[in-house]
């Protein structure tokens, strides 16, 4: 197993507002943890939910088992949890995880796993667990990948208010990650288990994260046809001006990487003008309020 020296680094934890292109909503308790339903979740789409008999000890579930929260107390090691629902051969998946709290600590990964992966090796161990062997894959928020017990640069850090999302590919064998939104690239190839399930852990006392979007598609030739036009920016500007397919490739951007405003043919403003007008409307239940 590859275990990391134990170490306190925060990451990117300045403001209390979610993050970029989502919205301004700055609802929490009293503990600093995001209350409101917002960003992604407007869209209400659950496939799955964590598995609240296929977790460690060390873990809180609540908000129909999307929302888990680790180490309530204090953390005495490593915790994690499993989704409730298998990742299958055939099919396209993606699901976006919402960093309710600060991160720190030795390690918070998100990523996949197979039933063999163990979430209690760890329980009094503190270490970086999604990818410490072969039957599991993760994305820390250090910005590092593990797999196998070996660990290699990937991306950025991401902190509290950060959306990650995970693109796991069960036809082609491929896992990518997002950064509120925004693709990272290809972090895996040629993953050959025939059945995964989402998998977290975190180190961290009192850290939680929330599920916000879950979806699949069974893989087919009209899939195939828009995954083959990830690419070509103007022919799916094109495309997205025809009647019906524009709601069919808004609902996939995931496949080709790119949100409706950057396929849009109007030109998107520069950052920073009419920020509200462009932040996608806050559906938060906090208090009515709304930005």
């Amino acid at each position: 197993m590859a275990t990391v020296e134990r170490q306190i680094t925060f990451v990117d934890d300045k403001t209390d507002t979610c993050q970029d292109d989502f919205c301004l909503c700055r609802c929490m308790n009293n503990m600093g943890i995001f209350t409101c339903t917002c960003c992604a979740e407007f869209e209400d789409i659950h496939e799955w939910a964590w598995d609240d008999q296929d977790a460690s000890p060390a873990t809180l579930l609540s908000m129909q088992n999307r929302e888990v929260r680790f180490h309530p107390g204090y953390s005495s090691g490593t915790a994690a949890v499993r989704g409730d629902s298998p990742l299958k051969k055939g099919n396209v998946y993606y699901w976006e995880i919402k960093m309710l709290t600060s991160l720190y600590g030795t390690d918070v990964m998100v990523g996949i796993g197979t039933k063999a992966a163990e979430l209690n090796k760890s329980t009094y161990q503190f270490c970086s667990l999604l990818g410490s062997d072969k039957e599991s894959w993760g994305f820390s928020y250090t910005g590092r990948l593990q797999h196998n017990g070996r660990m290699e640069w990937y991306g950025p850090p991401f902190g509290k208010g950060s959306i990650i999302g995970i693109y796991l590919d069960m036809w082609k064998g491929t896992l990518e990650f997002f950064l509120n939104r925004r693709p990272l690239g290809i972090a895996y190839r040629s993953i050959r288990s025939s059945v995964l399930y989402p998998m977290v852990c975190s180190t961290a006392a009192q850290s939680a994260m929330r599920v916000t979007l879950s979806i699949s598609h069974p893989v087919s030739l009209k899939l195939l046809a828009l995954q083959a036009l990830g690419g070509d920016t103007h022919t799916l500007r094109q495309l997205v001006s025809v009647p019906g397919l524009r709601k069919y490739i808004s609902n996939y951007w995931w496949l080709v990487g790119r949100s409706d405003e950057e396929l849009s043919p109007t030109p998107r403003k520069r950052r920073g003008e009419g920020r509200r007008s462009q932040r996608r409307q806050c559906c938060c239940t906090c208090s009515g309020l709304r930005l």
